[in-house]
């Protein structure tokens, strides 16, 4: 009896050690199943927050490319009646209608703005797809219409929305930022010869100032002018006399002054570059990384227009051409090395010669048609030289110089 009672108490512990490794092994499997689906739900968290990163970063993207673009074609979106303007032909900028939830006057699912606000259409390449599968985005524009003319205005503050999207566009983001026009000039040059040091005007030099509420401003200087003498000579551009190439309404001239110019001036900006260029002299290489870079004046023409740096020595004469820019598309010349001009010139624009500039040599006749600008003293010597500060020319230059400029605390990721 004793026995078959072990024997039978043998049988219950292996019943029970079968039914805890069975058990056991449920409990394992339940815990390697739980994992794997924690560890694949993991992987799906990680993945979408990769393809959600994708996404925004392409509609960070978008927004360089919008800022990009607008800035290239800066010149055609200020003027809304241009040819190639924002308004011609093809309407480019419709009005939102309070019921179109499309991007950008909506957020794909509310209207958001309604006739007075104007979406951007018909612009080429706004949408892209990236060089990462799966990867595009597409960028718009918003303004605000002019109450007047009913068209943006000429110069636009502009809304850039753009839209990343990622896995075919199971991830998407959108974001914005608002732009402004930024002037290349922080102050337009007030009159047609500005130094920061000492001005002799000799020679045979006719001076056509700017005209400031009445008054009439030809030399501006930190040190002295001295008295013009010879054929130098200024004239009086409020009388109509005087507006070039008039040589009547005469102002300064043989030890005379008329008014028309102020030297030995205290308030004469100590840093005459971060007076018109809104940069410290110590940082102009800002300037420079937004111009035209070249060694020489070689290859300037009538053809050449917007911000040129010179690095080194700019020589102009009639193998460059009779005209340096033009009315319309003015130049705006910064210069390192030494300014020589020779022949018959007609300069459209500004020059600016920095404290690194040797002398300007003049020989010939040059027409400056803008403003000369020099970190030194001027000392103009032989030549004929005729200074226009043309109204025209100054407004073309500001206007073709602008730039876009981001407007801060704009940027949103939500619309």
């Amino acid at each position: 009896m004793e026995k078959k009672l072990g024997y039978f108490t043998k049988s219950q512990n292996g019943i029970t050690t079968l039914i805890f490794a069975i058990f056991l092994i449920i409990a394992i499997s339940l815990v390697t199943l739980l994992g794997t689906r924690s560890s694949i739900f993991d992987i799906k968290i990680q993945t979408n927050e990769y393809e959600q990163k994708l996404a925004f970063e392409a509609a960070q993207y978008g927004l360089e490319q919008g800022v990009a673009y607008l800035s290239k074609n800066f010149s055609m979106i200020r003027n809304s009646t241009d040819p190639n303007g924002w308004m011609t032909g093809t309407p480019k900028w419709s009005p939102c209608t309070g019921t179109d939830i499309t991007l950008p006057c909506g957020d794909e699912k509310t209207a958001l703005y309604g006739s007075e606000t104007l979406a951007y259409k018909n612009v080429n390449n706004l949408v892209a797809i990236s060089t990462v599968p799966g990867v595009a985005f597409s960028v718009h524009y918003l303004t605000q219409k002019d109450p007047i003319l009913g068209n943006p205005p000429p110069f636009p503050l502009v809304t850039i929305i753009a839209k990343g999207l990622a896995n075919n566009g199971q991830a998407v983001s959108i974001v914005q930022q608002s732009i402004r026009t930024k002037n290349i000039f922080a102050n337009q040059p007030n009159g047609p010869i500005l130094s920061n040091g000492n001005v002799l005007g000799t020679g045979n030099i006719n001076i056509w100032g700017a005209e400031t509420n009445g008054d009439v401003l030809s030399i501006w200087s930190k040190g002295a002018t001295m008295p013009l003498s010879g054929s130098a000579v200024t004239y009086d551009v409020t009388v109509p006399t005087g507006q070039y190439p008039q040589t009547t309404s005469i102002l300064s001239y043989d030890t005379t002054n008329g008014g028309d110019i102020i030297d030995n001036d205290p308030n004469f900006p100590p840093d005459l570059f971060y007076y018109m260029f809104g940069v410290p002299k110590s940082q102009d290489t800002l300037i420079k990384n937004i111009s035209t870079v070249y060694a020489n004046c070689t290859t300037l023409d009538s053809s050449s227009s917007g911000l040129i740096w010179i690095t080194g020595n700019c020589r102009l004469n009639n193998s460059t051409g009779p005209n340096i820019g033009s009315l319309e598309n003015p130049v705006m010349l910064i210069i390192s090395g030494e300014l020589r001009m020779s022949g018959t010139i007609n300069i459209f624009g500004g020059i600016y010669l920095r404290d690194s500039s040797p002398a300007v040599t003049i020989v010939g006749t040059i027409n400056v048609f803008g403003f000369l600008a020099v970190d030194k003293d001027i000392d103009f010597g032989g030549g004929d030289v005729n200074f226009v500060a043309q109204e025209t020319v100054l407004n073309n230059l500001q206007n073709n110089l602008a730039r876009f400029a981001y407007i801060p605390g704009s940027w949103n990721d939500a619309i």
